[in-house]
């Protein structure tokens, strides 16, 4: 059911919510690791802030596209500087 609602902020239709599933748990998952607030209008919130954050995607790539890469990025970033802290704190 979040998926649906965080759909809508992508016009998706729901035949299209199965297709994009994935990359919408990679956003809902962003947007639970930056915000406390997990609600749905928090979570919508928090991917709308992300969006004006990062700007317009590159011409013909799909927004949920751009937002769910740079999600996921992010994600790794912070997984890997977490693994680096580690072994910092070893020394």
């Amino acid at each position: 059911m979040l998926h649906n609602y965080v759909a809508q902020l992508f016009d998706l239709k729901t035949n299209e919510v199965s297709e994009y599933k994935g990359k919408l748990q990679t956003l809902i998952d962003y947007a639970k690791s930056v915000s406390e607030d997990h609600t749905p209008e928090g979570i919508k919130w928090a991917i709308r802030e992300l969006s004006f954050k990062v700007g317009t995607p590159p011409l013909g790539e799909k927004m949920i596209n751009y937002l769910s890469l740079y999600a996921y990025t992010r994600s790794q970033r912070d997984e890997l500087d977490s693994k680096l802290k580690k072994f910092e704190g070893n020394k």
